[in-house]
Order: structure tokens, then C-alpha cells, then sequence
């Protein structure tokens, strides 16, 4: 058909965007929707307008909008799951709130504890959650060591031997140590007087015990021990005895005195002798002695057979 003045080539107009497109055209060139030609078996059928987007921009917003959705999930996915490895539940407070998280039931009662990322793999002991930690002692307490007293210059006075029955007899051997006898026959006595005597090589004190009526659940025990005169003097209320040294028996028993036995021997190595009974009725005998002899202490009638009424506590002070 010929093109009058004034009209415009044939054309294929796009029901979709309304561009006029080449009669040959078999897309749209703006939108790209296929067109029939004239002398195609479907040209001059009906068509349905599609539900496309307007324009190119409301594609491209539609998806940027879409991958900002799929971020925006991705991150909070993340933090949900970060904040449910880090949470701890320390004993006596409050979780910080969040997702619940399940429990795991077992016969301990450590099991319900929900496992923080500081818990040690390695089975120990664990009190922080155990009901009767507060009633059983802590185990692992270290005790602490016991100090020692610290070393002192001043000499330790000498400890008075502890009698038993079966350690101490009715004599001693020749000793500069501490020693004691004891009354194996549980009698009462009485210091009658003292005398003094050479025996050789040794210088002799003997005390004279004459037996006090009554009857007693044991013995005298006799115990010697060697200070220096002025401490001898001040602990049993002496005077200061002369010499060197100075011996003290102490008679721990049934065993009195009258009146004080004072005396002078001035021998080489027994220089005095004081005997009496001090406030609390003990009967102690201070001796001075002249050089470093030893001294051997014996009793004769003090064996448990023996009934004699007389006795004798022998000092031999070797010169």
C-alpha cells in the first residue's frame, strides 16, 4: 500500500511500552517484547499486557533492596550464634537474657551447668557448684609449715628428767648430766642430818633418812641437776653457794625435813651444803663444788623388799 503525504511508515506499535518498532521488527526495541509480523498466523491476535516493571530503574532497586535484605540476615545470624557460645552462668547471678538454651540432665549435679569456653576438658574437683562444698574441708589446702623459734644466745635451763617405774633404780653411774633416782619401796621419810666424808677419790655427802609413820601411793624420786651458783641462789632461795657449780637434789615425794641443814665442808671438791623444804613443802639440797668432777648419786633401804626404818641418799663428788 502506497504512503500518502504526511502519514507515517507502517509499524508494529509495542502494546507494552508504545514504541513504534520497524514493520520487520520481531522485538520491541525498548522492552524487548517479541512482536508477530503480518503475515504471521498469531498477528492481529489480542495481547495481554505483562506484568514487567515501568522503566529499568525499578528492576535495579528491586534488587539492591533484595541483597540488602539477604545481608542484613546473614549478620544477625551471626551475632544470634556468637552470643550463644559465649554465655557462662557464674553461681549466685542472673544469665544476661537470650535464646534458651537446653540443659543436659545426668546424676551429677555439675551436669546442669551450661559449659562456658573456660571450662577445662580435664575432670577435677569442682566446688563452685557443689551443695556440700560449704560442709566438707577444703583438700587441697596446703598447711602451712611450723615456724621455728629462733636460736638465742642465752643457755636453756636443764630439764628435769621424767621418773617412771621401770626407767629409774636406786643408783646412777658417775655423770655431769642430769639424773634421778627413785624409792622403789613407796615408804615416808624424814632428813634426819647430814654428814660429810673422803671416799678415795671422791668427796662424800650422805643425807640420813629415818622412815615417817603412814603409808603413801608412791615413792620419793630424787632428781639432780647442775646450775651455775648465782642461778642456783636465785630460783631456790639460797644463798649464793661457793665454788664453781652447784648440784641441786630435789626430792619430788613423800619426803619432809625439820628444820634447814646448813654446813661448810671447804673439802676439794664439796665445798657446801644447804637442805631445806621451800614454801610449797619440797625439800631441796643446793651443794657447791669446786672444779668440773661428775657426781654418782645412791640409795641403800630404798629397795622394794627391803623394811628397814633408816635410809641413805649417797652424793659421791668426783674430785
Amino acid at each position: 500500500m502506497a504512503q500518502g503525504p504526511g502519514q507515517l511508515p507502517p509499524a508494529i506499535i509495542c502494546p507494552v511500552c508504545g514504541l513504534r518498532n520497524d514493520i520487520t521488527a520481531r522485538f520491541c526495541r525498548n522492552c524487548g517484547l517479541p512482536l508477530g509480523a503480518p503475515r504471521d498466523p498469531v498477528r492481529g491476535t489480542a495481547t495481554r499486557r505483562a506484568d514487567l516493571p515501568s522503566d529499568r530503574g525499578t528492576g535495579i532497586a528491586a534488587i539492591v533492596a533484595l541483597v540488602a535484605i539477604v545481608a542484613i540476615t546473614g549478620l544477625a545470624a551471626f551475632l544470634v550464634m556468637r552470643n550463644l557460645d559465649g554465655i557462662e552462668v557464674a553461681a549466685g547471678s542472673s544469665p544476661t537474657p537470650g535464646p534458651t538454651v537446653p540443659l543436659v540432665v545426668g546424676p551429677s549435679p555439675d551436669a546442669t551447668r551450661t559449659p562456658g569456653p573456660t571450662d577445662d576438658a580435664t575432670p577435677g574437683p569442682d566446688t563452685t557448684h557443689d551443695p556440700d562444698a560449704t560442709r566438707r574441708p577444703d583438700a587441697t589446702r596446703t598447711p602451712r609449715p611450723t615456724e621455728e623459734p629462733e636460736p638465742t644466745d642465752e643457755p636453756e635451763p636443764t630439764e628435769r628428767p621424767e621418773p617412771t617405774a621401770t626407767s629409774l633404780g636406786t643408783r646412777t653411774r658417775f655423770t655431769c648430766d642430769a639424773a634421778a633416782i627413785r624409792d622403789l619401796s613407796g615408804r615416808r621419810w624424814r632428813v634426819a642430818r647430814a654428814s660429810w666424808g673422803d671416799s678415795g677419790s671422791a668427796d662424800r655427802l650422805t643425807l640420813h633418812l629415818n622412815r615417817s609413820t603412814g603409808t603413801t601411793r608412791r615413792g620419793t624420786t630424787v632428781r639432780m641437776e647442775f646450775l651455775s651458783p648465782s642461778r642456783a641462789a636465785s630460783r631456790y632461795g639460797v644463798s649464793r653457794p661457793p665454788g664453781d657449780r652447784a648440784v641441786v637434789l630435789t626430792f619430788d615425794g613423800p619426803l619432809t625435813i625439820n628444820s634447814p641443814l646448813v654446813g661448810g665442808p671447804s673439802m676439794r671438791a664439796l665445798q657446801s651444803v644447804d637442805v631445806r623444804r621451800d614454801g610449797d613443802g619440797v625439800v631441796h639440797a643446793v651443794m657447791g663444788i669446786d672444779g668440773d668432777g661428775c657426781v654418782r648419786m645412791t640409795a641403800s633401804g630404798w629397795d622394794a623388799d627391803d623394811r628397814s626404818t633408816t635410809a641413805e641418799v649417797v652424793l659421791e663428788v668426783r674430785r
